[in-house]
């Protein structure tokens, strides 16, 4: 019983943490931009092309779990693919915070390994 309180409590200081870091991010990013001007910005973004990006990232991310998974599946692991989905958000994540974007792959064969 107490395991799961010790659990419960491990979640909420993560989703503290976690609000606490993007709090900070956001204010680093926008503390010296005029925020109504960004607003008018966004409201000029052409939905569609917003749409296409969007679309384009689920598409990169897909085709990345696909070879996660044929590559994978070659060495005989089966997994779902919505677990390969996430180890490829995942690679990607930590490549884009990381100078050099070197801890992508290690990162998502941490993971895998978990």
């Amino acid at each position: 019983m107490s395991s799961i309180v010790e659990s419960k409590k491990k979640h909420a200081l993560s989703l503290l943490c976690m609000a606490l870091l993007l709090g900070l991010t956001g204010y680093f990013l926008f503390r010296e931009q005029e925020i109504p001007a960004l607003l008018q910005l966004v409201r000029n973004v052409h939905l569609e092309y917003l749409l296409l990006g969007i679309l384009t990232m689920v598409a990169f991310f897909g085709c990345e779990a696909l070879c996660l998974k044929i590559l994978t599946g070659s060495l005989g692991y089966r997994i779902s693919f919505m677990r390969y989905y996430a180890y490829s958000l995942m690679g990607f994540y930590f490549s884009s915070i990381t100078p050099g974007c070197c801890a992508g792959q290690p990162s998502q064969i941490f993971y895998m390994g978990r």
